[in-house]
């Protein structure tokens, strides 16, 4: 698929198929989001990928999907995502403005999974503090 098929095809994915990503695939979505454009190329971002198949409903339960469309709207079971990759932006590094930074990695990802056939959502409103501390995310790092 060229770019411009896949800018113009993909959409927001909500009801996923129950194949496994490798993670070769998704370390290469990841490599995709780092070659994003980055503010005076600070790359503050870092990524943690969740597809332990015993970790996911418990992410599952931390994510707000599309509210006007809820609950009918939401994945159900054998519908719900096989991974997820969050996006860390690190504090240290870049204090503010590294929400463009994050907008412009996680397109990437999004247009690089759906050029592999791999549909994705692109979901902001999760519970940050509880899924900071399932994973032990340093304070450092925004999510």
């Amino acid at each position: 698929m060229d770019i411009q098929e896949t800018i113009m095809s993909r959409r927001t994915i909500r009801k996923y198929q129950q194949k496994p990503i490798s993670r070769a695939v998704l370390e290469e979505l990841i490599a995709g989001a780092r070659l994003a454009p980055s503010a005076s190329n600070m790359q503050p971002l870092a990524y943690l990928v969740i597809d332990d198949p015993a970790m996911l409903e418990s992410v599952f339960s931390l994510v707000r999907w599309a509210g006007y469309i809820a609950p009918l709207g939401n994945p159900r079971d054998g519908e719900k995502p096989v991974a997820y990759i969050v996006v860390l932006a690190d504090t240290s590094i870049r204090a503010s403005g590294y929400e463009h930074d994050a907008g412009a990695a996680i397109e990437n990802i999004s247009l690089l999974a759906w050029s592999q056939g791999i549909g994705s959502c692109w979901i902001g409103s999760v519970d940050r503090d509880e899924l900071r501390a399932l994973y032990q995310i340093p304070d450092r790092y925004v999510i």
